[in-house]
């Protein structure tokens, strides 16, 4: 039943949706530099179709790349890369993307934002999509001018997908306010969330490292009594062995090194500052077993919790 939904919807799309269809480079180019130069305009779309020659037009704007119909070959930076129908790419803009339509009936939805669309509001409403929210932050906020790009792989009977880029295509180019634009792009973002394990191709992702291990060093020291290294390689979508070597790599520590040292540091802290006891202590760090607390804490400062906090408060005293 879904997928004759979805092929029902495919078919009749020019129907209900307003696309701009443009048939060569020129045309697109043209339509840019008049999106570009509206001070007025925060995103624009259209669909590429029937274009003899390669696409290599550059553009300062975060792109989205969908393969609606056919096949294409893409380049991304230098990187070749096959795309068939169902392909999905989201670029910053340091990206270079060239491609060239394979088949007759090719057609490849683009969406351009420029930096000004990421208002306050969408990016706080990116905080639950860590993928996305540091993608888009790396190249809003800070000195980075690297290429980074996401490639997901989706299954023509991906519906749900579809049907929110068409409701962004619509809101985008029938000139609907830009709080129902941000509030489909927060859809569009939700739903690829919803499917990164499923659909996310690492291989032909680019992603600095940098972008997510700062984010990923706070999670921990924000959620150290109860993170795992699989809940982690789970919310950021990175396999836990290169999770493991990014978080080294960093921290100079494993990821137990890394958590036991977070809980020592805050152990003092409750020593030294509440009149919690050992146990009450051992239970807020995360520590299911009272024992493995101690073994722990004497193994890092080569004497017991309550030795500790008696030292320390007899040369306060002092």
């Amino acid at each position: 039943m879904k997928k004759f939904f979805f092929q029902k919807i495919e078919t009749n799309a020019a129907d209900w949706v307003n696309f701009s269809y443009f048939y060569d480079e020129n045309t697109i180019e043209k339509k840019l530099i008049d999106f570009q130069t509206n001070s007025f305009s925060y995103n624009f779309a259209f669909v590429g179709t029937k274009i003899p020659k390669k696409l290599s037009y550059k553009v300062p704007f975060f792109r989205i790349l969908y393969v609606m119909k056919g096949a294409i070959k893409l380049t991304l930076d230098r990187k070749r890369i096959p795309c068939n129908e169902g392909s999905f790419i989201i670029a910053n803009p340091y990206t270079y993307i060239l491609y060239q339509e394979q088949t007759e009936n090719t057609e490849v939805l683009t969406l351009c934002f420029k930096n000004s669309f990421f208002s306050k509001n969408v990016i706080d409403s990116m905080r639950n999509y860590p993928l996305f929210y540091n993608f888009f932050q790396a190249a809003l906020h800070s000195k980075f001018d690297k290429s980074n790009y996401l490639f997901f792989e989706t299954p023509i009977c991906e519906y749900r997908l579809f049907l929110v880029l068409q409701i962004l295509m619509a809101v985008t180019n029938d000139d609907y306010n830009q709080a129902l634009c941000e509030s489909s792009f927060i859809l569009l973002i939700a739903r690829l969330h919803g499917v990164i394990d499923e659909f996310l191709n690492i291989r032909n992702t680019s992603m600095e490292n940098h972008i997510l291990v700062g984010d990923i060093i706070r999670y921990t020291r924000a959620n150290f009594q109860n993170i795992s290294l699989e809940k982690l390689s789970k919310i950021y979508y990175i396999h836990p062995n290169y999770l493991s070597a990014l978080i080294r790599k960093e921290t100079g520590m494993t990821f137990s090194e890394h958590i036991t040292n977070i809980r020592m540091t805050r152990a003092i802290d409750f020593l030294l500052n509440t009149n919690l006891k050992i146990e009450d202590i051992s239970h807020e760090l995360g520590y299911s077993d009272k024992t493995y607390f101690y073994r722990s804490f004497k193994e890092v400062y080569q004497t017991s919790p309550s030795k500790y906090r008696k030292y320390a408060h007899k040369l306060e005293h002092n």
